[in-house]
């Protein structure tokens, strides 16, 4: 019996009958973390918590959460699924729309070596800057002008794309391809 079909039927007495698994079966495939530990063997969504250890989906799954305004869904779930992140040593990418998350947990972070950058499309005065025609333009003053056409192409190239694909004249396409390119 293949692995997925395993942890289905563990859980079903019969056709179209399922149950919740049990805190023992839950723990018997999830990744155990001692909170004392300074650094997680893993790092996942915690399914079942006490004031000693943690119970991980470490597994590469998809979660969803769904709750009301105010149900605690950032307190419960996401905040301590980046704290294990971060013990764990992973990478990650947080989508933090309110800045709660990057102010509670940017801190622990950094003192672990993390390098945090906050991208704040609201505030560009808040938050880390990302220019990406820095790297060109420092090619074309060290006089690598080729290497630095070639970065701006692909660049134009890239935000065109859509452009390109929906586009029922691709002579407009290029020739604003072309006119970006000179500009810049």
């Amino acid at each position: 019996m293949n692995r997925d079909l395993y942890k289905i039927s563990q859980y079903s007495s019969g056709f179209q009958e399922t149950r919740w698994a049990t805190p023992d079966e839950i723990k018997s495939t999830a990744t155990k973390v001692m909170l004392s530990d300074e650094k997680y063997t893993g790092c996942g969504l915690p399914l079942i918590a006490n004031t000693k250890r943690m119970y991980l989906d470490n597994a590469d799954t998809h979660s969803l959460i769904i709750g009301s305004t105010g149900s605690k869904k950032t307190r419960l779930f996401c905040m301590p699924m980046v704290h294990t992140m971060i013990q764990a040593g992973e990478s990650f990418v947080v989508t933090d729309p309110k800045g709660e998350i990057y102010a509670a947990t940017s801190g622990r972070a950094q003192e672990l070596g993390y390098e945090v950058v906050q991208m704040n499309f609201r505030d560009l005065d808040q938050g880390d800057m990302w220019n990406p025609l820095k790297e060109p333009a420092l090619l074309y003053k060290q006089g690598h002008i080729d290497e630095a056409t070639a970065m701006l192409n692909d660049f134009v190239e890239a935000i065109s794309m859509e452009a390109a694909a929906t586009s029922k004249d691709i002579f407009w396409v290029n020739s604003a391809r072309m006119l970006a390119l000179a500009v810049l």
